[in-house]
């Protein structure tokens, strides 16, 4: 893992939902992410008159490489309609790669020039404001003189300190001010089919709400990407691997264990729907075999205060499954998703054991619409003990929900 420093910026459009979206798609590729404040600053080196800029520096560890990276920053750029006809224009979404661990980089190769440390670091009085608050420790190679972020900002040149930046917050104000769970919410689970977004979800509100994680082990099976390729073969191996880990996992601190800093556990799946892929995939004396562990283990498993099942078609799931483009899952046929979602519905519109509320994804995008997640909050935080609630397929405004029983 190599720690990154990254800024990203929009002075065009909605600004702070810009400036949203770009932070929620950085978190789905970087781990122990940390961001400054937010900054409005004045347009520096640019053509002609322009607005002003939200600008936030974001750190993190990321997996791959710098080229990768880049590769991921002009993604996300382009969602948000992002165009490079002009390389000093207006823009939506600006994520620049500021540092990418000690290297110094220079790939000047158009039109993807990877130069790092980022040429105007050092130019560019919001880029060593957010850095110092992000890590004032951290060294820039190269152009810095190996000074750390800190020293950069206490001898900056008079040409960045000439910059006004403004400190305007988080940016996340309504979040923070107003998505409080009821005290009776302790361990929350997002749940739904593979592709429909409940891991994305579930780091979202876990930044919001400073809750633990508990998320399911996928990449640690290794019988996972041969049972795509031959179901019948692998089945048990995958399912008894699944099985162990999330009984290890749910029993362990992460849920039944509570400390001063996190008092809410969010986890991506619950123990109950472990049984869902077992009876799609399992026969005869496995299943018997399945049915023995599974029961053994199952009564040990603490139950989630309230259940969030994400709901969304099977063409919905195979386009969302394709663009996340996971070499593990190249092998899934559509069939097989068809069948996945048929047997979730049925089970979750039959489950009982915790409050439960429904939500269609079809024409919703928490990670990206600050709208549809703000409002969505407002839905879980009305949840109440013993009430489910369902949202019925197809609603485009989250706010239709109806408070009725659906067992």
């Amino acid at each position: 893992m190599t720690r990154v420093v990254l800024s990203i910026g929009s002075n065009l459009g909605g600004r702070e939902a810009h400036i949203e979206a770009m932070e929620r798609g950085l978190r789905l590729i970087l781990v122990d992410v940390r961001v400054s404040e937010l900054m409005e600053t004045e347009p520096v080196g640019v053509d002609g008159p322009q607005p002003s800029y939200l600008n936030r520096i974001v750190a993190g560890y990321y997996s791959g490489g710098a080229r990768q990276l880049l590769e991921a920053c002009h993604t996300i750029e382009a969602r948000l309609g992002r165009t490079r006809e002009k390389s000093k224009g207006a823009r939506t979404a600006d994520v620049d790669i500021l540092l990418f661990g000690g290297h110094e980089i220079c790939e000047d190769t158009p039109p993807k020039t990877l130069v790092i440390p980022h040429p105007q670091i050092l130019n560019r009085r919001f880029c060593l404001e957010g850095l110092a608050q992000v890590g004032s420790h951290i060294v820039v190679p190269g152009l810095g003189g190996g000074r750390t972020a800190g020293e950069l900002l206490k001898n900056i040149s008079a040409e960045a300190a000439a910059q006004n930046v403004s400190f305007v917050g988080r940016g996340h104000e309504k979040m923070d001010s107003e998505f409080k769970l009821p005290p009776h919410i302790n361990y929350l689970c997002i749940e739904g089919v593979i592709g429909v977004g409940k891991t994305s979800l579930c780091n979202i509100l876990g930044e919001r709400l400073n809750a633990r994680l508990a998320l399911e082990e996928v990449d640690g099976n290794p019988f996972l990407a041969k049972f795509y390729a031959n179901r019948r073969l692998y089945a048990f191996q995958t399912q008894l691997w699944f099985l162990l880990s999330r009984y290890r996992q749910l029993t362990g601190a992460a849920v039944e264990q509570r400390d001063l800093f996190h008092s809410l556990t969010i986890g991506d799946y619950i123990f109950d729907k472990d049984r869902i892929f077992a009876s799609m995939n399992l026969q005869g004396e496995e299943m018997e075999l399945y049915d023995s562990i599974a029961g053994a283990l199952e009564k040990s498993v603490p139950k989630p205060d309230l259940v969030v099942y994400l709901q969304a078609s099977t063409e919905t799931l195979v386009r969302r499954i394709e663009k996340r483009a996971r070499a593990f899952e190249n092998d899934i046929d559509i069939e097989y998703i068809d069948e996945l979602n048929q047997a979730y519905n049925s089970f979750f519109f039959h489950y009982t054991d915790s409050p439960l509320l429904i939500i269609d994804t079809n024409e919703v995008d928490f990670v990206e619409e600050v709208r549809d997640l703000d409002e969505l909050a407002e839905q879980i935080v009305s949840a109440r003990p013993g009430t489910n609630f369902y949202k019925p397929l197809g609603a485009r405004n989250i706010n239709s929900y109806v408070t009725d029983s659906i067992v």
